[in-house]
């Protein structure tokens, strides 16, 4: 079911995207985790039954997070690099997310409803850019929970599959937002003398 309600939070202040500090997660630490977890992300798009309105396609997206960040730092799913079969992603960057929230904030909401630390990921999704909650799964012994070859899942669409408490609605509106910033506005760059 589509919701349409309008998000209580006003997404044109800036004030509140201030309060967030992004940073993309070491490759090194993605391949120590590896091993003994499989990252799992849950789509936002998917899960709040909502379309990404982005006004960027994939390819400028992945090219404006190349120039902010470098390649893709999730392996397995590596633009260009040896993949799996490709399903779904063929690329995904994976990134840890602090929040301060505001005092509003806390004296409003669940403290679930409001998380303070949490991974984010910015992929391809069917073609599409999108933007989803990401987090380690520990892998079974007896191989139950085992990942799929890499070590990544692709991403879900229910909260349950989800393994952790799933913020409400309006936060997740806001954490989309703040990652197609990151996509939507170009990087002023030079190559050659020349403006790119």
């Amino acid at each position: 079911m589509v919701d349409n309600r309008e998000p209580e939070r006003d997404f044109a202040d800036a004030d509140w995207f201030d309060r967030f500090t992004v940073e993309p997660v070491s490759p090194e630490e993605i391949e120590r985790r590896l091993p003994e977890s499989a990252l799992t992300t849950l789509d936002i798009p998917s899960h709040l039954d909502r379309k990404l309105a982005t006004e960027v396609e994939t390819g400028t997206a992945l090219y404006r997070l190349v120039q902010l960040f470098g390649t893709p730092n999730v392996p397995g799913v590596e633009a260009g690099a040896d993949q799996r079969d490709r399903e779904k992603t063929t690329w995904q960057y994976l990134f840890a997310v602090a929040y301060d929230p505001s005092e509003d904030d806390r004296a409003e909401r669940r403290e679930e409803d409001v998380p303070t630390e949490f991974l984010l990921s910015m992929y391809d999704h069917k073609t599409d850019l999108s933007v989803g909650l990401s987090a380690w799964v520990d892998v079974d012994r007896d191989g139950r929970s085992a990942p799929r070859v890499g070590g990544v899942h692709e991403p879900v669409s229910s909260a349950t599959e989800w393994p952790n408490a799933v913020p409400d609605a309006d936060f997740l509106v806001g954490v989309v937002q703040l990652a197609l910033n990151v996509t939507e506005e170009p990087v002023l760059a030079t190559y050659k003398q020349l403006w790119v």
